[in-house]
């Protein structure tokens, strides 16, 4: 089932700031001991398991994170920015949201993941601290701010907005 726009309706704002308000991020490659090492570090931060790490051809994506069967995250090692920091740490948020909000109510690219994916760019120091705000308000992306909270604070906040949530999946046709 494809889901519609009106489920994940800042999508093409988050990928356009990362290509416009993050240029250069994507272009850097990192190693895959690198990638371990800056998902361990993610995880560890959100005491959460680590997804698997795969890596294949793609020429249409950077990275995918796909929650079942297993949580996967998968790099392109083909494309355009498909090992770079910034789309593991995009894919990453992905994965943390979803331990989250294993219901899928929440949008994909919703203000809880962006305010996630910031909170990695800026401890992982891509982006200094208060940045991610500016750059959110500059693309006019919504973002669940988790400036002054712990990472358990962030997890919890976030499965309660996500139990608070509608069903945000289309009608299956």
């Amino acid at each position: 089932m494809s889901k519609s726009p009106a489920y994940d309706p800042q999508r093409q704002e988050v990928y356009r700031m990362e290509k416009k308000g993050l240029f250069g991020l994507n272009r850097t490659r990192l190693t895959r001991a690198e990638h371990r090492h800056l998902l361990s570090l993610g995880c560890a931060k959100f005491g959460i398991k680590p997804p698997r790490l795969l890596y294949k051809p793609g020429k249409a994506w950077a990275g995918l994170y796909v929650s079942a069967p297993v949580p996967s995250i998968t790099m392109s090692t083909t494309y355009v920015g498909g090992l770079s920091a910034m789309t593991l740490l995009h894919e990453l948020a992905h994965h943390i949201v979803y331990c989250c909000d294993l219901t899928d109510r929440l949008a994909p690219h919703g203000p809880e993941f962006v305010g996630v994916y910031g909170d990695l760019m800026e401890c992982m120091g891509f982006i200094p601290f208060g940045s991610w705000e500016l750059l959110t308000e500059q693309f006019r992306i919504a973002r669940f701010d988790t400036g002054l909270m712990t990472p358990a604070q962030v997890m919890d906040a976030i499965k309660k907005r996500a139990a608070e949530a509608a069903p945000k999946s289309p009608p299956k046709s």
